[in-house]
């Protein structure tokens, strides 16, 4: 029986000629070859630390979504949707330890709309939205947003985002801490858009450490 060996920059698979590895892997990772003449360890999977996704939603509303709202901390900040209407329990959430969903109470804090992230673990961390405006919304209509800290710093690409049964865009950024700050998607400008209480199966807001 023959063997057939496939040689990749003058390495033929056998661990005894593997020599040096660039980096210091541990144990579990991945070593790759690829066109670097060195063999190294594969870089580490992102992981999700906070989310906000779907849920139980509500009768579509009529109310129109619209900045800048004076009562908020960041009142230029997009609502994203309820925790809680009227203490009922609406979009499911999750964030890990360094990550915190910041709101704006109504109804004596019974009701709470999501509008910021607060991150205070340092690294580095991508932030996607996939989001839709209300179904009692018109044809064509929008919400241009951005990421953006609470200072302004801008974080990625202005995204125009609409209706569910229009054309879908997700809107991302990449924020690098370094000792705390508040994210969150700032809008530029929006037309014919009401707020959205029945698409939660349509909301996905994501936060990645990458870094």
């Amino acid at each position: 029986m023959t063997y057939k060996t496939t040689t990749i920059n003058g390495w033929d698979g056998a661990l005894d000629t593997l020599g040096t590895v660039a980096g210091e892997p541990t144990q579990g990772e991945t070593i790759v070859i690829d066109s670097q003449s060195v063999p190294k360890a594969a870089p580490k999977p992102t992981t999700v630390v906070a989310h906000l996704a779907g849920g139980a939603g509500t009768t579509s509303s009529s109310v129109s979504l619209f900045v800048p709202l004076t009562s908020s901390a960041y009142p230029y900040f997009l609502e994203i949707g309820p925790l809680a209407i009227n203490n009922v329990a609406r979009l499911t959430y999750a964030a890990s330890a360094g990550l915190t969903w910041l709101y704006n109470v109504y109804s004596g804090g019974k009701t709470r709309y999501v509008n910021a992230l607060q991150i205070t673990t340092v690294g580095t961390y991508r932030l996607r939205a996939v989001w839709c405006v209300g179904s009692l919304s018109v044809s064509g209509a929008y919400v241009d947003v951005q990421w953006q800290t609470s200072s302004g710093v801008k974080l990625g690409p202005i995204t125009r985002l609409g209706r569910s049964d229009e054309k879908r865009n997700s809107c991302e950024g990449v924020v690098e801490i370094t000792t705390s700050d508040v994210v969150g998607l700032y809008v530029h400008s929006l037309n014919g858009a009401k707020y959205n209480l029945d698409n939660f199966d349509n909301i996905l807001i994501s936060v990645e450490k990458i870094a």
